[in-house]
């Protein structure tokens, strides 16, 4: 699926050459450029294989690339539930970040309809907040992320961890994740839930105070505090049920400064994640299986039914 558009006669026409150079130069931010080149027989050039990055072949679209890596993400949960707590709740970002993606992208097409290009250009949507921006800058984490993370996972499912200890020898594994993987296998092993949420819980922020704060928040840090405060923007959490927003959290916070981000992922959505878990796996099964486009069946655990968990923040299409 590729960028959807309004189609309507002049506004079609006037975007086609403008919407074509912002496109471009959006897939090419999407994943380092290595993933447009050769791709590596290793587990990083399987991780892309997996969303369809692969030499000799078109790059697919920014919506697609998306949903392949929410869909990859709750495929790898799904694998093993009680061990991959990082993949089901990235899984849940992801399709939030395309929701995101959705609504900038149609925002923008719909504002230029009504005002027209020329007022557009200068004056939508306020001072220096650009929605094209936006939309790549969500999709462009949403790949780093997936880049950086899922590989390991792919690697730990496949081989497990003596194949990230020939990793971390080698250097191709930074320590603080060799320490991570090893308190997860740890208490996948010694069946201690909480010794796999608290690696887990060291996947996260790796991915947020390595990954996407270097990668996306600290390059682009007045966008983000401007999108802090854009009321189109509400910053809600992706976990499903859960009514806690970023601006309620952490007041006044800025989505780019790490310590307001990791505030309200740590003590608020992770909490939230947890629970949801721990408490209704049998619906957080039924959204997994959603996410990665498979059969639904009835969910029935052993101990009885349970009210089936709003999906407000699902983007399913």
């Amino acid at each position: 699926m590729g960028i959807r558009a309004i189609r309507t006669g002049k506004l079609n026409v006037r975007f086609r050459h403008l919407g074509a150079w912002l496109y471009l130069i959006f897939l090419l931010n999407i994943l380092p450029v290595s993933s447009v080149m050769a791709v590596e027989d290793d587990w990083r050039g399987q991780a892309r294989k997996t969303i369809g990055v692969t030499p000799g072949q078109a790059f697919p679209g920014v919506f697609q690339i998306n949903e392949r890596i929410t869909s990859a993400y709750a495929e790898m949960y799904l694998s093993d539930p009680d061990t991959f707590k990082w993949a089901g709740m990235a899984a849940f970002a992801s399709s939030a970040v395309g929701h995101g993606m959705s609504l900038a992208h149609e925002t923008f097409m719909a504002a230029a309809q009504s005002m027209g290009l020329a007022a557009f250009m200068l004056f939508w949507p306020g001072p220096n907040v650009s929605m094209i921006e936006t939309r790549n800058l969500l999709a462009q984490g949403n790949g780093l992320v997936y880049d950086d993370l899922y590989w390991q996972h792919l690697a730990y499912l496949k081989r497990g961890l003596p194949e990230l200890h020939k990793l971390c020898q080698q250097g191709d594994l930074a320590g603080d994740l060799c320490e991570a993987w090893q308190k997860i296998n740890n208490g996948k092993v010694y069946k201690n839930s909480e010794l796999v949420w608290k690696g887990n819980l060291e996947l996260l922020y790796y991915e947020q105070h390595h990954t996407l704060q270097r990668g996306v928040y600290d390059p682009n840090r007045p966008l983000w505090n401007k999108i802090s405060g854009f009321s189109l923007f509400p910053i809600s959490s992706p976990i499903p049920g859960d009514p806690v927003m970023f601006n309620k959290f952490v007041v006044g916070g800025d989505l780019g400064a790490f310590d307001d981000r990791w505030k309200w992922i740590s003590k608020s959505m992770l909490p939230a994640w947890k629970n949801l878990d721990s408490t209704s796996r049998c619906n957080v099964i039924m959204l997994m299986k959603t996410l990665a486009r498979r059969a639904q069946v009835a969910c029935n655990d052993s101990g009885g039914s349970v009210s089936p968990v709003a999906p407000t923040n699902l983007r399913i299409d």
